[in-house]
């Protein structure tokens, strides 16, 4: 899912954002934000991965969760923050939130 094309990235029009952003990500880092894919790229992923989500998350559908975390082939973990939109699970419930991270790093320290 190419979400940028889904959902107005904090109601900035395509044009000159997106185009502008894909022009420098291009020249920079080699990526073509018109040909991204989380799920192409998680397949990749060798890391190991906590996913965290707010289940009132506006920007990443919280429905991507699940496709999202059965692509990744690595040791992995999910952490569902009840009423939390995009970027606020550690404001929704810090003690969860840094309990789970804490958890989920400690056997890679």
């Amino acid at each position: 899912m190419e979400l940028w094309r889904e959902l107005p990235l904090f109601g900035l029009p395509e044009f000159p954002i997106i185009q502008a952003a894909n022009t420098v990500t291009n020249i920079r880092a080699g990526y073509d934000l018109y040909q991204s894919s989380s799920i192409r790229q998680l397949a990749k992923n060798k890391t190991p991965t906590l996913f965290i989500h707010g289940d009132q998350d506006t920007f990443v559908p919280f429905s991507m969760l699940e496709e999202l975390y059965s692509t990744a082939n690595v040791d992995k973990e999910k952490l569902v923050i009840h009423g939390a939109g995009h970027g606020e699970a550690e404001k929704v419930n810090p003690e969860l939130y840094w309990a789970t991270i804490w958890k989920f790093i400690a056997p890679y320290l």
